[in-house]
């Protein structure tokens, strides 16, 4: 048997549709939220949602970039290749690698070349500070030698830069490697 009222379903359809095409309406273009109707918001899972943040104090100052990684301990010793106009150098000796302010840090460098060489250096470079050692021969000859030398380690950071160029100078040109610590 049929019923000959009017059937409930698409009036229920109807209804739901003007209610919820009216939350739409007033939610986007009103830009608010029907009274009652908690807003959601995404959180990152740390902080629930509705707690207020800690205020941090204006005496905490938050870093400014990354941390340094940690510097190898102790001598390290670095062998250079390369294709060199001046003298062949084909090995570094950094003695030790985490010297620090004040300390004696000594630099060992392995050099070789046709023409005598003339003159071998180091120049240590931090964030803010550079300072060039002078390197003397300390075995080998002119030709085929090793040059060291000791310097304090200078005053100064060295949270991004910590670099030590060597040169090495002869009558057929400067060789200039990089040792990149940090």
């Amino acid at each position: 048997m049929r019923s000959r009222g009017i059937s409930l379903i698409p009036i229920l359809v109807l209804l739901v549709l003007l209610v919820g095409g009216g939350y739409y309406y007033y939610s986007t273009q009103m830009g608010g939220v029907l009274p009652g109707v908690e807003e959601e918001r995404e959180t990152d899972g740390l902080i629930p949602s509705g707690e207020n943040l800690a205020q941090v104090p204006e005496s905490v100052t938050p870093p400014t970039g990354p941390s340094p990684r940690p510097l190898p301990v102790g001598s390290h010793t670095y062998t250079v290749s390369g294709n060199f106009e001046g003298p062949n150098i084909t090995e570094v000796t950094i003695n030790p690698v985490n010297a620090t302010a004040g300390s004696t840090q000594t630099i060992t460098i392995k050099a070789q070349d046709t023409s005598p060489i003339t003159s071998v250096t180091a120049t240590i470079k931090l964030d803010s500070v550079e300072k060039t050692v002078e390197l003397t021969r300390v075995s080998g000859t002119d030709t085929n030698g090793t040059w060291q030398g000791s310097t304090t380690f200078p005053e100064g950071t060295m949270n991004t830069n910590y670099t030590i160029t060597e040169r090495a100078v002869s009558a057929r040109g400067t060789s200039e490697t990089v040792t990149t610590i940090r």
